[in-house]
């Protein structure tokens, strides 16, 4: 839970690159720019896409499709609902 507390937070402030770069971020695909002080669960696609790829050995299951249209709304809220889940089991909420 804790590097998700430091994406979540971003408690130095850092740029989205340098806050991945923080978490160990595997990805050199660089998402789409948002607050990076928001929170990940409720920030645009670009970010919660970027969250899963991160996370996705801790997650376990990957839900992200490489190379597909951008998600309907429903499918980003049942990511969200779900990552949610994943990660409340994850730092025992």
């Amino acid at each position: 839970g804790e590097r998700y507390e430091v994406w979540r937070t971003n408690p130095y402030a850092e740029s989205a690159d340098e806050l991945r770069d923080r978490v160990k971020g595997v990805s050199a695909k660089p998402f789409m720019e948002t607050q990076p002080t928001m929170d990940a669960l409720h920030c645009d696609i670009g970010n919660a896409t970027e969250f899963y790829k991160l996370f996705q050995d801790e997650i376990g299951e990957m839900h992200l499709r490489t190379a597909a249209p951008p998600p309907a709304r429903e499918e980003r809220r049942c990511w969200r609902s779900t990552l949610d889940k994943q990660l409340r089991k994850k730092i025992k909420l």
